[in-house]
């Protein structure tokens, strides 16, 4: 079980080089990313430190879908929630955009 934070504060500063994350898996991939259950991620991935912070901060699932192309980046868009189990395809299906050209 991951703690929570003592403080309500947010956490501030916190950067982390994109190959250091699972990012790229989702650009790789093309599709977006339901992680429904964020404290089983992160117990699954302890050295994730961003994964570990988001569940600090009471997130329980996250939506991401990457924004432009391989070659062309844009960057991340993240949907989060308090509830685990929030986010389904018909979520997916609604923010979807159309492929850039």
């Amino acid at each position: 079980m991951v703690p929570q934070r003592a403080s309500d504060a947010p956490v501030a500063g916190f950067a982390q080089r994109l190959a250091a994350t699972s990012l790229g898996d989702i650009i790789e991939a093309g599709t977006p990313r339901i992680l429904n259950d964020l404290s089983a991620y992160a117990e699954g991935h302890p050295y994730s430190r961003s994964a570990q912070l988001i569940v600090e901060e009471g997130l329980r699932a996250s939506l991401t879908f990457f924004l432009g192309t391989a070659q062309s980046p844009l960057g991340f868009l993240f949907f989060s929630s308090r509830r685990p189990g929030a986010y389904g395809n018909d979520h997916v299906a609604r923010v979807s955009l159309p492929p850039r050209r």
